[in-house]
């Protein structure tokens, strides 16, 4: 074949060969980046649900209060109890970092309200029309988001019904401001938007994107924003997205000339919450990787296919063939280091992104443990509200040495509950694990003190074992208390409302570990369902009922301290078995 012909056909050749690597180096590092975009989405889309986890149980605590159930005694709230319960939502929503806490009778009119003083103020304004309120008055916990029609600014309301002789009388709501939401996404590239379920933005780290659809709204989407007054008195027009013809892991989007650059869009439901959270990753650092990465190989191809056509002249004479093969051999050398050169370095930036993906990993997975606070600090609260109301009934007796015994109580359960707080916080840092010699007769008392109240209200006896006594382990008392409270807890809710209900804790030792039990007559767990119990969020309780964390954490707390927690088979009877095997204290050090 003639070199006129040979010409075209090489340089079409070489222009495929690079197409395909520009092709090939489009997926890799739209991949990564999507991978890396999308570690950064969970940990916003962790931090939403930890946010709006922290004031769910408020509305329910403050809804009880007395001075609350005061305002309902009476047809019409008596004014010094409406100023009692105007101060005590002024210090509640300062204490829990609300931004409004207020209550309605049950036409939907506001009695009072954190507010109170402000102008404009919650106080005579009626919110029937809210869906929160429509869901407290029937009985259950509301939620809703909206800008506000009074104060003009955007919240989550969590709304609760107050209830007098078991009847419906009221709804009290907590107002969480979402601009504090916002504050941790600035970047300086990339975008984040929360979507209703019409895709209108109702937050966003761009103020000028707010109350802005995503597409056109439909009619019957306008009339239910209508309804509600979710966004009252704001029309903006769509935000003009566009699809981008680029394949990547996820859609590649642009917006116009609002912002003409390329976003990688990637999205996650909240479906509690009612929201979609879109992320958009700019794609201006990784196109700018993919030209330099297609240049610097078509340099090589270009290198390499011109070091073959010099080997063909070569051949027409000797002399030539000798000059250019050691040309050859030079240029390929050069080729061959560069090359080299390029793989260390590209095996330096995985292993960095790799580190960077572990990391962001690791920081999702504690924003689930800090949603599970509600859930951990559940029995410590419970047994503070038993004795103190139990201290109320000692003082109006006269009771005083039972009140002040009460009161230490309190005293050293709010203590456990700052402890378990700060456990929470040491999860992700192993390194500041304090083991010992830890008596388990110690810890199981401490742990049975939390869940005593409970237990009686479920009629349930909990037997300890004689194996407890006189047994020491190496562990720090404060997690393995923590370990055997919900274990407990789990334990108690298994066995409510069953014919049998009791619980047994025991252990044995043997050799140099000491194997704990926690036993109960519940339902038991189902084999197929023994290897998923330690997962994160899975539970097999009510919606409602729980996190799903409790079994995970203590999972984690065991094998902090070089020990091991696991479902196993009951012998011969229902319900469910729990070991824990720790290593066990010189004999002298246990007696």
């Amino acid at each position: 074949m003639s070199r006129p012909i040979l010409i075209p056909l090489w340089a079409l050749a070489l222009m495929f060969a690079v197409l395909a690597i520009h092709r090939g180096a489009s997926h890799l590092v739209h991949d990564e980046l999507a991978a890396q975009s999308r570690a950064t989405l969970d940990l916003y889309v962790a931090n939403l649900r930890g946010r709006l986890d922290k004031f769910r149980a408020q509305p329910t605590l403050v809804a009880e209060h007395p001075v609350t159930r005061a305002l309902f005694e009476t047809p019409e709230p008596d004014p010094a109890a409406i100023a009692a319960a105007n101060r005590l939502y002024v210090r509640t929503a300062r204490v829990i970092g609300a931004s409004d806490v207020y209550v309605m009778d049950a036409s939907g009119t506001t009695i009072a309200a954190s507010n109170w003083d402000d102008r404009p103020t919650f106080v005579g304004q009626n919110f029937a029309y809210r869906p929160y309120f429509i869901e407290a008055m029937q009985g259950r916990l509301g939620r809703f988001f909206a800008l506000g029609t009074t104060s003009n600014r955007r919240g989550y309301y969590f709304a609760f019904p107050v209830r007098r002789a078991g009847e419906v009388v009221g709804a009290l709501a907590v107002k969480v401001d979402v601009e504090e939401m916002e504050r941790v996404w600035h970047r300086r590239d990339d975008h984040v938007l929360v979507l209703d379920d019409t895709r209108m933005v109702f937050m966003s780290d761009r103020q000028d994107w707010l109350y802005r659809p995503l597409g056109a709204l439909s009619d019957g989407e306008r009339a239910r924003l209508s309804e509600t007054r979710r966004y009252d008195r704001v029309d903006r027009p769509p935000l003009p997205v566009q699809e981008a013809a680029v394949a990547a892991a996820a859609p590649v989007v642009t917006l116009g000339r609002e912002a003409a650059d390329r976003f990688m869009r990637l999205e996650a439901d909240m479906p509690d919450a009612g929201w979609t959270v879109v992320m958009l990753a700019s794609t201006a650092a990784a196109d700018t990787r993919i030209v330099a990465f297609t240049l610097i190989a078509g340099v090589a191809l270009l290198a390499l296919s011109g070091a073959w056509w010099a080997s063909v002249q070569r051949r027409r004479t000797m002399r030539e063939k000798l000059e250019l093969e050691e040309r050859s051999r030079v240029a390929l050398e050069r080729a061959a280091a560069d090359l080299e050169r390029r793989v260390e370095e590209r095996t330096a930036d995985l292993a960095t992104a790799r580190d960077e993906l572990v990391q962001a990993e690791k920081m999702a997975a504690l924003g689930q443990m800090l949603t599970g606070l509600g859930h951990e600090l559940n029995q410590p609260i419970t047994a503070i509200r038993s004795y103190a109301d139990n201290t109320l009934k000692l003082l109006a007796a006269g009771r005083m040495q039972a009140v002040q015994d009460n009161l230490r109580t309190i005293a050293d359960v709010t203590e456990r509950a700052n402890r378990l707080i700060r456990h929470l916080k040491s999860f992700a840092r192993k390194g500041r694990l304090t083991l010992g010699t830890t008596p388990l007769v110690g810890v199981v008392q401490s742990a049975l003190q939390l869940v005593a109240h409970q237990a009686r209200d479920s009629g349930v006896a909990i037997r300890v074992g004689s194996g407890i006594s006189g047994t020491a382990v190496n562990a720090d008392p404060v997690r393995l208390e923590q370990v055997f409270v919900n274990l407990l807890t789990n334990a108690l809710d298994a066995v409510a409302g069953g014919r049998e209900r009791w619980i047994v804790i025991d252990a044995v030792a043997s050799g140099d570990v000491v194997e704990i039990t926690v036993a109960d007559s519940g339902p038991g767990i189902p084999a197929e369902r023994r290897d998923r119990v330690f997962e994160p969020m899975y539970t097999t309780k009510e919606p409602g009922a729980g996190l799903g964390l409790g079994l995970t954490i203590s999972y984690s707390i065991m094998q902090d301290m070089g020990g091991t927690l696991a479902v196993v088979e009951p012998q011969g009877r229902a319900g469910a078995v729990f070991r824990l095997t720790l290593r066990a204290c010189p004999a002298e050090v246990a007696a």
